[in-house]
This record gives C-alpha cells, structure tokens and sequence, in this order.
C-alpha cells in the first residue's frame, strides 16, 4: 500500500476542509479568588487565532463553568479538587479566536451547579458557537460551505452524557449522523497526570473512577459514523490514529488553562491538531501545530517542536497498523484505507501476523512448534524446556522490550509458563483434582477449589498463545519488597506494551488473583470474541471432573471473569 502525504495548501480545492482541534480551554478563574490573565485575556490567543480561524471548523474542550452566579459543587479543602469559574465577558475571546464547538461533558462544568451549566450554554449562545456533552444539549450543528457538520461530546460523571454507556453513545451518533455529512465526536477521559502520556489497553482509572476504556470507544465511534474523535482528560497529550480512514486523537491535553492548572514540563504541550478531510469525511492528511504554555499566557509557537514529535512517538509506540505517520515537523502523511468488501476475505485479513482462531485452537487442541506464527521463548528470558516455552511472535517482540525496561529498573521479567495445549491443561488439571481429593471428598466442593487458580482444560487464556506467567506463582514472593517493587513497575507500566493482568484483585467472579499472570490485550481480546462465538460448555469435556463446566458456567463465571477491560471490550462489539 502506498504512503500518501497529503499537505494541500488551504483552500486548494472546495472538496477538501479544515477542522482545527484543540484540548482543555480554561481562559482564567473568579473563584476562590482572581487568578485571571493580563490585559483581560485579550492576548491569549495571539499566537494561535490565524490557524484556528483559517479553519473551516475549530473545537475545543470548554474545561469549566462561564459564570457570574451558581454555589460551587467542589471541596477545594481537600487540595485534590478544583472548582473553574471563567469570566462570562471572556466568551468574546473564543469567539473572536474562531471557535465553532465547545465540549461541555467534562469534570469541571458542574462547578457552580445546573445555575453555572445554563449561564454557560446561554453564554456561548450569545457568541453563535455550539456545545455538546449534556442531557440538555445532547449534541450541535453548523453548515459550512455546503457542508454540515455534526458535534457531539462525551465524559464520565454523572451530569454529562456517559461514554461509559455503550447504548446512549449509540443512541446519540445515531441521531446526530443522519442529519449530517461530517461528524465530530469530543471526548473527556482516561488517568490524569504528567504520567499519562502512554495510551493503555483497557478501562483507566482515577482514584478509583471509571474513566472509560478509550480505544474501544474511540473505535466504536468510528465503526458507528464518526469521521473525526478527538479527547482531552489526562492533562498531557497522547497518541493519534489512522483507523478505517478516519482519525483520533487520544488526547490534545491542555491548550489554554495558564491561570488555574499546572503548566509545567509536558502539561504545557498545547497543540493545535489541524485536520484536512474531504467532503465525506475521509482524512486527506493535517499537521500537528506545536505551542507551550507558561504560567499566566496563552499558547506560545514552540521553536522545538516538542509536542509535534512527542506524539509522533506515542503514535508508533502505542497504535498497532496505524494509518497515519507522523513526520518530525508534525506533517500526517495519510495511508489510504481501503473499503473491505463483505465478499473479501476479511478474516483472512484480519489474522493475517496470527493464527487463525478455529475451535480447535481456541481450546488447545494445537501443535505449537508446527505453527509458523509461533516461536520458541530464547532461554535468557526463561528456564522452560522446549516444549513448553512458544509463543506468538507479536507477543514475544513486546515482551522483549517490556523485559529490557524491566531490567533497567532492576527487575527481571522471567517467564515461567507460556503456550500450554490441551493436554498439559488437563495433566495439571488432573493433578490438582487428585491433590485436593482427600481434603475435598465432595467433587463440587474440590472442583471449585481448583478453579480458584486453575483453568478447565480448553478454557485457558494459555492455549492462545498471548498470555505467560512472570517470575512466580508463589504468593509469598509477591508480598515479598522485591515481589511488591516488580508488580508495581508491572502494573505502572505493562500496558504500554500492551500487556494487561486478567486475573486482578476485585472481580467478583473467575479464578483468583494472579500478580503473576499477564495477557497480550491486542491479541487476546481478538481471541476472546471468538472464543464466545464459537465454544460452548459442552464442547469442554474429555478429562476427570469435566462436569465442572457445566456446574460452574465456566465460560460466564470463569473465561469471561476477568478484569473489566477486556470483558467490556469482548462484549461490546
């Protein structure tokens, strides 16, 4: 497939449009106190009203309530919450700097209570720009040059509207794209902080907040109609994706916020991510424009190029087959996507760098040294024989990177287990049932004691080739200061490598937890869905106590009772 860099010029050709996106707006706070910028935030976009107005559509996300009345929502004792109450007079200023969409549906529009939400969407009414994001705006519209664009948002708290909630996110595209040729969806989510530049696999968390599982939705959006996703959330920016030819932007971090957030170090990225699509809302290619913040101004030019260039690397790092390449100056040169039809083989397409998920295979029923998309372990990386030690060769390429930042941590990944076929499932299946026999003379009460931390013959995640076993599977090594220091590097950083721990502490159902367990999400996830298609409980039989299956639902309780990410993954599409 050929590499296509699309820099048209602006304006080169009435079927190409602009669409200018930007992260966290918060142009200066009333509350507690004045924290607002100079000359009364005439100044803030200076050195970014030209690309933004050049546009044809800007958008951006509103991080904050513009308001004169309303009673505060937030705690500010706790020195963890923020309450943001902008000027109403500072609406000129987006405005005036050519914005068109504002997202409302993040954590700081409810500052000042339903009093400060509607004075804000009466305020940027005054100035003609729509929002989206709440029950009371559910999403906007602007035709521009024949074009008609629809705008939709997104979060995670109670008062927006949820992305959490895979039935109104449809409900919502629905409706907005049967009423317009292009449409942008804006989304707030993910962790928050200077750590959060990797994009990970899975649902995110927040002190224990849901804060969505972003790939899934940010693809479900796209699979649904969306041409153009863009997020916000995490304070620092993230990758960007080519999928299905259209784009997404993981996360455009902070753009404007130098009077109420911390502008320091990446948190002062602040890009201007400018999009060029056709008039169907293909991506044609764009530029990432590079600016930083300093406490008390709006976004600066950044003669470095430093965001442009950080993302080029989240993007090759995080996304898999991505469809746009970054280059040093921020230039997205575009790989055509092309339509796969239903009458090609799809699937085909699809396993093409694995193997390919029959029942036999799902359950175990393989010969791993026969397959080519398997190899053999090197034995620096394990003690395993032989036979025991193959995997998938996308899942060893990223264990070996995860397993040499792991050592300059002065951590050594060893892996302990890997592929395991059928056979050697049911050998330590049969072992445990004969084990625990004896103290368990009830074969209900002894069958359960073994799924604790065994799988079924034909149920485990092993047979595919995507998950291994760290280090131990002795509990005391991970309560021990060297097991404690390894599973908190894993758990810091696994996911940029794409590996994510099935087996987590707080799942109410499935086998118990295992620090030492951990999967390949981009491809597990694939084998997941199939698995549910394609084995029922009663194709998991041939071995002592296989009533087990049936007894236990084994495929509800055990092969889905993993950690949230990937059971909502597995069940949403």
């Amino acid at each position: 497939m050929t590499l296509l860099s699309l820099t048209i010029p602006l304006g080169a050709t009435t079927d190409t449009l602009t669409v200018a996106l930007v992260g966290d707006i918060m142009l200066g706070n009333t509350y507690p106190k004045n924290r607002l910028p100079a000359n009364g935030g005439n100044n803030l976009f200076d050195h970014t009203r030209d690309i933004l107005r050049r546009a044809d559509i800007a958008a951006g996300n509103l991080e904050g309530a513009m308001c004169v009345g309303g009673t505060c929502t937030k705690s500010l004792s706790n020195n963890r919450s923020y309450a943001f109450k902008m000027p109403p007079e500072y609406r000129r200023h987006l405005a005036d700097a050519g914005f068109d969409f504002m997202c409302l549906a993040n954590n700081h529009i409810n500052d000042f209570s339903a009093t400060g939400r509607a004075e804000t969407m009466a305020n940027l009414d005054k100035v003609g720009i729509g929002y989206a994001g709440l029950p009371e705006c559910r999403y906007a519209f602007k035709e521009i040059r024949g074009v008609k664009f629809g705008f939709c948002a997104f979060g995670y708290n109670s008062y927006v509207l949820k992305h959490t909630n895979e039935k109104l996110v449809r409900e919502i595209i629905g409706e907005v794209r049967e009423d317009c040729d292009i449409l942008i969806v804006s989304f707030h989510g993910g962790d928050e902080g200077s750590h959060c530049n990797p994009l990970p696999y899975g649902t995110e968390y927040f002190h224990g907040e849901n804060r969505g599982d972003l790939r899934k939705f940010a693809h479900l959006c796209i699979d649904l109609g969306a041409d153009i996703v863009f997020g916000h959330g995490p304070h620092v920016t993230r990758a960007v994706e080519g999928y299905k030819g259209r784009i997404i932007a993981y996360s455009l971090g902070n753009f404007c916020t130098s009077t109420g957030m911390n502008v320091t170090g990446n948190r002062g990225h602040s890009p201007i991510l400018e999009v060029q699509v056709n008039r169907n809302g293909v991506l044609l290619g764009g530029k990432i424009h590079s600016f930083k913040m300093r406490f008390g101004a709006g976004p600066e030019p950044d003669p470095a190029n430093s965001v442009a260039q950080l993302m080029k690397k989240l993007s090759e790092n995080d996304i898999k087959n991505n469809l746009i390449r970054i280059l040093d100056d921020g230039t997205l040169v575009v790989t055509p996507y092309k339509e796969v039809s239903k009458s090609d083989n799809t699937s085909d397409l699809l396993w093409k760098d694995s193997t390919y998920p029959t029942k036999e295979f799902l359950m175990g029923k393989h010969t791993y040294s026969e397959d080519p998309n398997f190899v053999n372990i090197p034995s620096k990386y394990t003690g395993l024989s032989k036979e025991n030690s193959y995997i998938q060769k996308p899942v060893l390429a990223a264990f070996e990177k995860m397993y040499a930042d792991a050592k300059a941590a002065g951590i050594t990944l060893r892996v302990t287990s890997a592929s395991r076929n059928f056979n050697t499932q049911k050998y330590i299946w049969e072992s445990k049932i004969k084990e625990y026999t004896e103290k368990y003379p009830d074969r209900i009460e002894c069958a359960k004691r073994v799924l604790k931390y065994n799988s079924l013959p034909g149920t485990s995640r092993h047979h595919w080739g995507t998950d291994i076993d760290l280090i131990s599977k002795q509990l005391s090594y991970w309560n021990s200061t060297q097991g404690k220091k390894a599973y908190a590097w894993l758990q810091a950083n696994a996911h940029k490598y794409g590996f994510f721990q099935p087996y987590s502490k707080g799942r109410t159902t499935g086998h118990g937890e295992e620090k030492w367990h951990w999967s390949y999400y981009p491809l597990s996830d694939l084998y997941l869905k199939e698995y549910l298609k394609i084995v029922t409980t009663s194709d998991i039989k041939g071995f002592k106590s296989d009533f087990s299956a049936e007894t236990f639902d084994v495929i509800n309780n055990y092969v889905l009772g993993i950690s949230n990410g990937q059971k909502l993954t597995a069940y949403g599409q």
